[in-house]
């Protein structure tokens, strides 16, 4: 009887560990999309401060 619980938490144990690393890859894909996003709002703005700049010398 007590091999058959050691089996189950060890078992236990690995999903818990799967488990745990699809949720940091998880993690890393909300954070790389994230950073995508705050690049794309980077370019808006700079591109916004050049036509700025282009209708200030005109």
């Amino acid at each position: 009887m007590k091999e058959i619980i050691d089996l189950i938490i060890n078992s236990l144990d690995k999903i818990a560990l799967i488990l745990a690393f699809v949720l940091l890859i998880q993690s890393n894909r909300r954070i790389d999309a994230l950073e995508e996003k705050i690049r794309q709002m980077e370019c808006i703005s700079d591109l916004d401060n050049i036509a700025r700049e282009l209708n200030d010398r005109k």
